[in-house]
């Protein structure tokens, strides 16, 4: 069995209404509404802790997912459905030099860099400066080694990409069209760029724009994601999903003749 490090994130997992992302400190009281517990100073992955009230909490390994999902923000997040048909549409693996406008809260920056590996890079452009400093304290509070991010204080709806003949792009800000024309000159030719949105008005400005400027093979999508309840003779979907939250679209930077 692999021991947990001091100050190691862990995942406590006892139900959909009862998980914690948070960092493991030996003889640390952790309370919650299924009682509470003192850290043990040995602790090990897949280890079993019981509340006083008699509750389990299983320690599971956090992945990128519980990562995305429980990270400081202050603004909406990107949710896993959407996240891993981005990385598809966009051919983003090891290697890859993506830019990303939007930092956000970092969470699907911090998935980006993980998908580009040390051999790829990832240019995250936010024009506000206190979610910059968020993103970044929240990607190196869980991954402090992280080398393979760039971030940008900087609008690219005014100012230019720095970054040219990058390999994708991934937009999600209020105004994408603003940054289409920028979008599209500092991509490699025949490269795709993605944008998410909230509201389909955004995405028919946008979608306008990017005909404009010489995007080709433009697609919108929607995604839809319901989890099923498996028990003994009474499997059935759960009584609430995650209905809309985006619609995605992307397309091609084709060279205008």
């Amino acid at each position: 069995m692999d021991k947990i490090k001091p100050n190691e994130y862990i995942y406590l997992y006892n139900s959909e209404n009862a998980n914690y992302f948070l960092k493991y400190i030996p003889n640390l009281n952790f309370t919650c509404h299924k009682g509470n517990f003192i850290f043990p100073k040995d602790l090990y992955w897949g280890d079993t802790i019981i509340t006083n009230k008699g509750y389990k909490f299983f320690v599971l390994k956090p992945g990128i997912s519980e990562f995305s999902m429980k990270v400081k923000r202050k603004n909406t997040i990107i949710y896993p459905k959407e996240a891993s048909r981005i990385l598809f549409e966009l051919s983003i693996y090891a290697g890859k030099q993506v830019v990303e406008i939007g930092t956000g809260s970092g969470a699907f920056t911090y998935i980006l860099s993980k998908y580009v590996g040390t051999e790829g890079m990832v240019y995250t452009y936010d024009r506000n400066k206190e979610f910059i400093e968020n993103a970044i304290d929240n990607i190196k509070k869980y991954d402090p080694n992280l080398s393979n991010i760039i971030f940008h204080n900087i609008d690219p709806s005014i100012n230019d990409i720095i970054e040219k003949d990058v390999d994708a792009v991934f937009v999600d800000i209020p105004e994408p069209w603003t940054v289409v024309h920028n979008v599209y000159n500092c991509l490699k030719f025949g490269a795709s760029a993605g944008f998410l949105s909230p509201n389909i008005e955004q995405v028919q400005k946008t979608v306008e724009k990017m005909y404009e400027v010489g995007f080709r093979k433009i697609k919108t999508l929607e995604l839809f994601e319901r989890q099923i309840r498996v028990k003994k003779d009474m499997t059935r979907p759960v009584d609430m999903m995650i209905g809309h939250t985006a619609y995605l679209y992307f397309g091609y930077k084709i060279l205008q003749k």
